[in-house]
């Protein structure tokens, strides 16, 4: 998952914020797919009222994006000005393949600009809710 944190400051995206004024790596073979805790909670809430019929194991994942890309967006939106090189020198994918599950209940996850501008505001404890 990705986001803000309210509490602690260990995730990607207080980690780049932590280095304004300074320059960061951004590894563009680390491959990501996950959610931010609040679109995963709003996606199972419409699965449990939508698609009770669903049994089993399935993965739901938001497109494919390297970290490098990720960190960009990151750093776009919070217009923090920090430089971002381009780094090959990890490779790593941890994407889903969450085919069976959207052709089964037609769920296209949404751009990460779009996710983008939900999961990078300041967090609330009432965004659960």
């Amino acid at each position: 998952m990705i986001g803000r944190e309210l509490d602690t400051s260990h995730s990607l995206v207080e980690w780049l914020l932590r280095n304004r004024g300074g320059h960061v790596r951004g590894f563009v073979n680390a491959i990501f797919s996950g959610f931010s805790a609040i679109a995963l909670a709003r996606s199972v809430a419409t699965i449990i009222k939508d698609h009770p019929e669903l049994v089993g194991l399935f993965h739901l994942s938001s497109e494919p994006i390297s970290k490098f890309d990720l960190l960009t967006l990151i750093n776009r939106h919070f217009d923090a000005g920090i430089p971002i090189s381009p780094d090959p020198s990890m490779t790593v994918n941890r994407s889903l393949d969450s085919a069976r599950f959207r052709h089964m209940t037609g769920f296209k996850p949404p751009s990460w600009r779009k996710l983008s501008s939900k999961w990078l505001s300041t967090p609330t404890r009432y965004d659960l809710l």
